[in-house]
């Protein structure tokens, strides 16, 4: 993936693990996934993934999420869903840096949205023939982090 850091020449790299004998280490389940969608019975299906990513924004200094009154909690769920302007779309900026990046990387995203809660956003990858989806989504996570 293109590195929307750094950019330039630099890129994102997504690895497998291996021990120093050659084999895949425990927790290294792109090897196994990989095994599943090189299979030729699965080749042939062309299977298609859309992946949804939810996540909440706390505000960086009291660990709070973001548009949630500090100790307190917010009006109920409803206003807050694919909402937009000051009062309903707490984080905005943040989510659509994010997308931006993402599609400077390369990554196959496919939407953005606020969710139910203040500070609360979701953002979609796909559609991804096999390991793709699983390759981009796990990027994508790497550049919100």
């Amino acid at each position: 993936f293109k590195d929307p850091f750094r950019g330039g020449n630099h890129i994102l790299v997504i690895c497998d693990t291996y021990t120093p004998a050659g084999e895949p280490i425990p927790t290294n389940k792109r090897y196994k996934a990989a095994e599943v969608f090189a299979n030729k019975k699965v080749v042939n299906e062309v299977p298609w993934f859309g992946i949804e990513q939810e996540y909440t924004l706390l505000q960086t200094d009291i660990k709070w999420p973001l548009g949630w009154p500090v100790g307190g909690y917010p009006g109920p769920q409803g206003p807050y869903y694919c909402a937009a302007g000051a009062d309903k779309s707490f984080g905005r900026d943040i989510s659509d840096a994010h997308y931006k990046a993402c599609l400077y990387a390369g990554i196959n995203i496919s939407g953005t949205n606020g969710e139910v809660m203040p500070g609360q956003w979701e953002y979609q990858v796909g559609p991804s023939v096999g390991i793709e989806a699983g390759d981009h989504i796990w990027c994508s996570r790497y550049i919100l982090e």
